[in-house]
């Protein structure tokens, strides 16, 4: 996402698999990561922000670069 106003689009994007699919998305397993100028005090769908990316993906990441 570059703007706050897309925010919106994508909630209604969510609301819309969520009522098709009849899935839930868990808000509280998600975080938010801000890159760049991303201002942190907007609120993304009640998703707590991170401070760094701590995710399994990025680690292997890392991992392979070593190797």
């Amino acid at each position: 996402m570059t703007s706050k106003d897309e925010v919106k689009i994508i909630r209604a994007a969510i609301k819309c698999y969520e009522k098709a699919t009849g899935a839930k998305l868990n808000i509280e397993k998600l975080s938010v990561l801000a890159v760049g100028n991303w201002d942190t005090s907007c609120d993304v769908m009640g998703i707590p922000y991170k401070e760094e990316n701590n995710s399994s993906w990025s680690k292997t990441e890392e991992h392979n670069k070593k190797n």
